[in-house]
């Protein structure tokens, strides 16, 4: 052996030929990853949906009537009436969707044009908001819940577990 080599056995010469070939591969692998986590919290998007909570677990609020003049409330209109909130149609839930994926991230929207009325809602004269806040998706301010994150967590383990796996044929 020459002065200032290394001396490798076989099987860590296997592993460094292998994690040689992951970091080959490393942009491919961020995207496997980024797509799972997008899909990941479309289908925690859904359990929201299912369960009529956000993601935080506040169950969203009821369906209110729909505000006359006078500023009462009327009861909700007869086709809404008994069925979940923000899924009589089903519209809003089947548009989503990951719009975006690259090596440092993700996007998934929800394309109609009503959901950010329920995300974001807007306040009304005298400060009161103008529909009650329902959010589908974890809100800056608040930070990721827990159960996104074990969700997003066990996506992103998964998918680099899958892709190693994939590698090795």
């Amino acid at each position: 052996m020459a002065k200032g080599g290394i001396v490798v056995s076989t099987p860590g010469r296997k592993r460094l030929l292998k994690l040689g070939l992951l970091l080959e591969n490393a942009n491919k692998m961020q995207l496997v990853i980024a797509k799972a986590q997008a899909e990941e919290a479309i289908d925690l998007m859904k359990v929201g949906f299912r369960k009529t909570t956000d993601p935080y677990g506040d169950k969203w609020p009821k369906r209110r009537g729909v505000l006359r003049k006078d500023g009462s409330r009327g009861r909700p209109p007869k086709r809404t009436r008994g069925k979940r909130v923000m899924s009589d149609t089903g519209r809003m839930k089947s548009s989503l969707k990951v719009t975006r994926v690259t090596r440092v991230g993700w996007q998934v929207s929800v394309s109609v044009d009503y959901a950010d009325h329920h995300q974001r809602p807007k306040k009304g004269k005298g400060g009161k908001l103008k529909r009650e806040r329902r959010m589908m998706v974890p809100d800056e301010d608040l930070g990721m819940p827990r159960s996104w994150r074990k969700g997003i967590g066990l996506a992103t383990s998964d998918a680099i577990h899958a892709y190693i796996a994939g590698q090795r044929r």
